[in-house]
């Protein structure tokens, strides 16, 4: 993992892979758990997608019947 992409990860323009926090994790001798406790879906704000890749499927799947 390089400088620029921790530096963004810490100003929060890039989300790290779950990967990359286990990696960080490691170096930090910590539980790659504790970077993400507490967390939830709501602390992200509203969804920017209006449907969710499954419900596109399912109106593709249906409306080419």
């Amino acid at each position: 993992m390089n400088w620029t992409t921790i530096g963004k990860i810490e100003r929060g323009t890039s989300s790290p892979t779950v990967e990359s926090l286990v990696r960080i994790a490691d170096a930090l001798e910590i539980d790659p758990g504790t970077l993400i406790s507490g967390i939830t879906a709501s602390d992200y704000g509203a969804r920017q997608h209006q449907i969710t890749a499954r419900e596109l499927i399912a109106a593709r799947r249906s409306g080419s019947r």
